[in-house]
């Protein structure tokens, strides 16, 4: 099974032994030499070229797209329920207290 937003063709073994050690020791803060800083930044590179995402450019931007369309709505819709819930609380204010039903507001989960 493919590991996700990694391709087929990754980094061989043998430089993976050489990369990994390098790797380890700049994670924990250790400074890497010259030289093993040029072959960590190799294989890094090596790494970042070879990781793409799923699906096409333009598929991403149509999501990114729906989903601003999607906040818009949203925004539309709450601010109706604002103006809504403003009218139904002056209205009821107006009743008398005999009149008036217990509200119960709306649970948004949000």
């Amino acid at each position: 099974m493919q590991t996700p937003f990694i391709s087929e063709a990754t980094m061989d073994e043998t430089t993976h032994k050489q990369w990994w050690p390098l790797h380890i020791k700049h994670a924990l803060g250790e400074i890497l030499t010259p030289d093993e800083q040029a072959i960590y930044d190799a294989g890094c590179a090596q790494l970042d070229a070879e990781e793409k995402l799923p699906g096409s450019v333009e598929e991403l931007k149509q999501a990114r797209q729906k989903m601003l369309e999607l906040k818009a709505e949203y925004e539309r819709l709450n601010r109706l329920y604002e103006a809504m819930e403003a009218k139904r609380a002056e209205r009821e204010s107006r009743l008398s207290d005999p009149t008036r039903q217990p509200h119960t507001s709306i649970q948004r989960g949000y």
